[in-house]
């Protein structure tokens, strides 16, 4: 029998049933998947509490990454799709949590998803799991019983203690790494490349996009099966600012569309490797269409050009900085924030501080781990930036839409939250 009926219910009871959010670590999430029979007994290639997903046949795509694993799994799941079922896994959700359970490119049903819940209380027995490990077990039980062709799947945090590591992957990708999440995976570059790199098996492909290598990476790219940016394959732009991926006889042209190119490069060194990589015609108009939400998103909103992007370390708003700076503005651009307190927010004031951009700042409301807006709007205060303070992000987000002119350009930024919140609000409008 079922706890819940409904995919509200089972949500709301899995945020209160184990006693942390976070909480790295294989024995819990295994010892279920085992139990429901979603992955197979450890192999050569696995790790004491990893095995092979139960899919006949079925290729696997693992990505980690501080930044740019979310580009990377949209490129792999939209092209894959061209030519297999494809199930993709990722977190977190904007507006339904549907959208973390993917076939296809389309959320599967909330019915599937309760089911995947119901079976894995009733397999769980006394075992305590997380929000984030009951997700990754529905996300793999769902896979399994819709049989998909290719599984792709996003880390969550880290790498070698993420839930998804339970599955032995067939290709493993890191898109980059940067000081981020100190707390759980430690304060060095280095340190960081080591938890990402869990995810590799020996015999396996491996795909590194990150330039700037630490001496792990170094390791790894001589270790494993591996395809390294500058070395196997390179990401350059051209003149007329068309940015192209060169690997072996091809020469690729990216979408400039914000997303890091990088990114999109590896997941297309990835579909190589694995002869999976589609004629150029068909590769063009799926690179021409691809788009990430929350990435470099662009929208008019009352004839004003808004940008949001879910940029929340100094990585990710470099990556925005590009990206703005490629489309110059004669106006002024009104910066849209909130932030998590545990986030290197005065590092990304700098990044961003600019004589000519106002700031809009507003709470996350019932978010215990945002930065309270009044202590962001003092950080940009003393970085003599000109500031705003509002009740809701959503507030802050109205009034710039109301002051700002047609040659102006609003940036919404900071964290998963606040470009969530502000979607929201746009979608409620547009249905109303």
């Amino acid at each position: 029998m079922s706890r819940f009926n409904t995919l509200s219910d089972w949500l709301a009871w899995m945020e209160t049933l184990h006693p942390v959010e976070i909480d790295l670590g294989l024995t819990r999430v295994y010892n279920v998947a085992r139990k429901l029979e979603l992955i197979d007994p450890p192999t050569a290639i696995s790790h004491s509490l990893s095995g092979r997903l139960s899919l006949a046949g079925a290729s696997v795509f693992t990505v980690a990454g501080t930044n740019g694993k979310g580009t990377c799994t949209a490129t792999l799941s939209a092209l894959l799709s061209n030519q297999s079922s494809v199930g993709t896994y990722t977190s977190p959700h904007f507006h339904h949590y549907a959208e973390r359970i993917c076939i296809n490119g389309k959320p599967v049903d909330d019915e599937l998803i309760c089911a995947a819940f119901t079976a894995i209380d009733q397999a769980r027995g006394d075992i305590s799991l997380s929000y984030f490990e009951f997700g990754t077990l529905a996300a793999l039980w769902v896979f399994v019983q819709q049989q998909v062709e290719c599984v792709v799947l996003e880390v969550g945090l880290g790498g070698r203690l993420d839930a998804v590591n339970i599955v032995d992957t067939d290709i493993a990708i890191i898109t980059s790494i940067d000081i981020d999440h100190q707390q759980w995976l430690g304060n060095d570059r280095d340190t960081i490349a080591k938890e990402k790199l869990g995810i590799a098996r020996n015999t396996k492909p491996l795909i590194i996009a990150e330039t700037d290598l630490t001496p792990a990476l170094k390791q790894a790219a001589e270790r494993y099966d591996c395809q390294l940016i500058n070395r196997d394959f390179f990401v350059q732009t051209s003149a007329d600012q068309q940015t192209v991926l060169s690997h072996q006889d091809r020469n690729i042209p990216l979408p400039n569309t914000g997303l890091h190119p990088n990114s999109v490069s590896a997941a297309l060194v990835a579909l190589a490797k694995t002869n999976r990589l589609d004629d150029d015609k068909t590769l063009r108009e799926s690179l021409m269409s691809l788009s990430v939400t929350g990435r470099c998103e662009q929208l008019a909103l009352n004839g004003v050009d808004v940008i949001l992007d879910v940029a929340h370390n100094p990585a990710a708003v470099k990556a925005l900085n590009t990206f703005l700076a490629a489309s110059p503005i004669a106006g002024q651009t009104w910066f849209v924030m909130a932030i998590m307190s545990d986030k290197d927010y005065e590092q990304v004031i700098d990044l961003l501080a600019n004589k000519n951009a106002r700031w809009l700042v507003g709470e996350l409301k019932d978010n215990a781990r945002a930065l309270p807006s009044a202590k962001l709007a003092e950080a940009l205060k003393q970085k003599q930036q000109q500031v705003m303070c509002f009740d809701g992000i959503v507030d802050a987000f109205d009034h710039a839409l109301t002051q700002a002119k047609h040659h102006d350009r609003i940036v919404a930024l900071g964290s998963f939250y606040t470009v969530a919140a502000i979607k929201d609000a746009i979608k409620s409008r547009e249905i109303n």
